[in-house]
């Protein structure tokens, strides 16, 4: 089977991109996916996407990277190369030319998702039908060659339905050419559903499905590649509807994911796509259901508004920065109608056990005094008030809180002194207030002439954590130096700048090589042991890996809810030279 699967990749990687013209729609190789499977993926522009995973810069530098590329130098890819220009020689073409006349409107794939075995269906679309046939002859025979040398007594079958001719391998492989388009799949009765439509009857094809035809609008033809799943199906398996059926979430899980949750429980499909743009990319998977008809939940994720987030925060060395709406507030005041009865009266319970630990305040005051954004920061550390070092370096991190109402600030000043003093008694910490401009840090040291034998790396002195609140703003951060340095942003930044995006996160590159360049010795000596390399290559390897990295840009992800849909954004804007 495997001179099958090597042949199927060689004709879906290497296929040159799709000219648009005049009928090629109506050829469209998902137009031969039968209407009862439950995933379908197409690969618009393959040629576009081998370009990407052989020419992009990202990749070429990987290549030069020694640790890496033995990975793409083995005997497999020696295999499928000799298998190249095997094809190259028989068939009478060039790989690009005849990689055309084999795939050139691209590839689809069907995935049936049942109880038992997955059944699967590749339809590959080609532009020129006797080359089609010359390697499908050629394919069948090689296939033959191999089981023969495998003594498995076994080759192709010739088969036939509705005048159509059709090959197989027992039960497992079936092969079939139906004009222009290569069908492979490892179910008969998907081949004969194909057949059947392939002769005429439309009405059987995914592309006459309601729920398939209206996701058109989240399938790009711009893009490289599309997804498109059947979650109303999906959730009838009855494996996959137990889950659904008992999956309650509990207070925790509900501020994570309930948004999202919910418009899962509504959506008839997901649809997913990957388009490319220089080079960047832009990733989206959608749904078709949004804010309207949202459970009683949506009053805590989404605005009334479309303020969504608040800008990013990228201080000096940033790694990370989240930026999302919640508000707990609203949870708060409506946890009778989001929560059961059970979960409701458990948090009550905990409100009322937890007001001596938190200095008298309720948590369902400290709540409703908190604002509705919130905005999480990780960040490189580059200074140490400490003169000894951890053994396991930790990036600085901090929380900054949205303020609906000043004494937030003061709740949380009690509970935070209050919660020092206690590891103060355990761990000797010592408080400074410090200045930054008008702000003032409250600002928590760990004792360097104290042992503690549960910290035997000495991991506390990443942190000497510290809590201010700049305007409606309050910070908590793991390090003085990080809190600085958001103090700087806060003071300075346009708070007009928002999102629709309820929930945004940005990774930027040069924080992530920083990290590696800090990390070298590890690296290092990672690279000597398990690659083999001498202390010189493995050193200038590592370097090389921070130099590609801080090239990369920015990756962002954003999560968006409109009226009647749900957009999930990845983007990796890669700067062009």
């Amino acid at each position: 089977m495997r001179w099958l699967f090597s042949l199927t990749a060689c004709v879906i990687l290497l296929v040159p991109p799709l000219s648009a013209r005049a009928g090629d729609s109506a050829r469209d190789p998902v137009r031969l996916i039968p209407a009862q499977v439950e995933l379908v993926a197409k690969l618009n522009r393959p040629r576009d996407l081998l370009e990407t995973l052989t020419k992009h810069e990202a990749v070429k530098g990987l290549m030069k990277l020694e640790f890496l590329s033995g990975y793409f130098d083995g005997t497999n890819s020696r295999r499928f190369l000799q298998l190249v220009t095997y094809l190259e020689k028989q068939l009478g073409h060039d790989r690009e030319d005849l990689l055309d006349r084999l795939a050139g409107r691209g590839a689809a794939f069907g995935l049936e998702l049942n109880e038992g075995k997955p059944k699967v269906l590749l339809v590959l679309g080609a532009r020129d039908e006797k080359t089609l046939a010359k390697f499908l002859d050629l394919t069948r025979g090689l296939i033959d060659q191999e089981l023969e040398r495998q003594e498995q007594h076994v080759k192709f079958t010739r088969g036939e339905r509705s005048g159509c001719v059709f090959w197989h391998i027992g039960k497992e492989v079936f092969l079939a050419q139906l004009g222009a388009d290569l069908v492979v799949t490892n179910k008969e009765k998907l081949l004969h559903d194909a057949i059947d439509i392939h002769k005429g009857n439309d009405s059987a094809s995914i592309s006459k499905l309601a729920s398939f035809e209206a996701s058109q609008k989240h399938r790009p033809d711009q893009s490289l590649v599309w997804l498109w799943l059947d979650l109303q199906r999906v959730r009838a398996i009855p494996s996959v509807k137990t889950v659904f059926d008992s999956l309650t979430p509990d207070p925790q899980i509900l501020v994570l994911v309930g948004g999202l949750f919910d418009v899962v429980k509504r959506s008839d499909y997901v649809c997913a796509s990957i388009s490319q743009d220089g080079p960047s990319f832009h990733a989206r998977i959608a749904l078709p259901q949004g804010r309207e008809g949202m459970s009683k939940a949506a009053v805590m994720f989404l605005p009334d508004d479309r303020n969504g987030s608040l800008p990013m925060l990228q201080p000096p060395r940033a790694i990370s920065c989240t930026s999302y709406y919640l508000d707990l507030g609203k949870f708060w005041d409506h946890r009778r109608e989001i929560l059961n009865a059970k979960q409701a009266d458990n948090l009550e319970g905990i409100e009322k056990k937890s007001a001596p630990f938190l200095g008298g305040v309720k948590i369902g005051t400290l709540l409703k005094q908190a604002g509705k954004y919130h905005r999480i920061v990780y960040a490189e550390q580059d200074k140490s008030p400490y003169k000894i070092k951890p053994a396991t370096p930790i990036g600085a991190f901090a929380l900054v809180l949205d303020m609906r109402d000043p004494a937030f600030a003061k709740s949380m000043n009690s509970i935070l002194r209050g919660a020092a003093l206690v590891g103060g008694i355990q761990f000797g910490l010592r408080l400074v207030e410090e200045k930054q401009g008008e702000h003032t840090l409250v600002t928590y040291y760990f004792p360097e002439d104290k042992r503690f034998d549960a910290d035997v790396n000495n991991i506390r002195f990443n942190f000497c954590p510290c809590f201010t609140h700049v305007g409606d703003q309050f910070v908590i951060s793991s390090t003085l130096e990080l809190g600085r340095d958001l103090i700087d942003l806060l003071e300075k930044e346009n708070r007009g700048d928002t999102s629709p995006a309820t929930s945004r996160t940005h990774i930027y590159a040069k924080g992530v090589a920083d990290n590696v360049r800090k990390a070298e010795g590890a690296l290092l000596t990672q690279f000597v042991l398990s690659q083999g390399l001498s202390a010189k290559s493995a050193r200038q390897q590592v370097r090389d890996l921070a130099d590609l990295v801080e090239r990369l840009g920015q990756l962002q992800f954003g999560l968006e809810y409109g009226a009647n849909d749900f957009r999930f954004d990845i983007r990796w804007l890669m700067e062009r030279k």
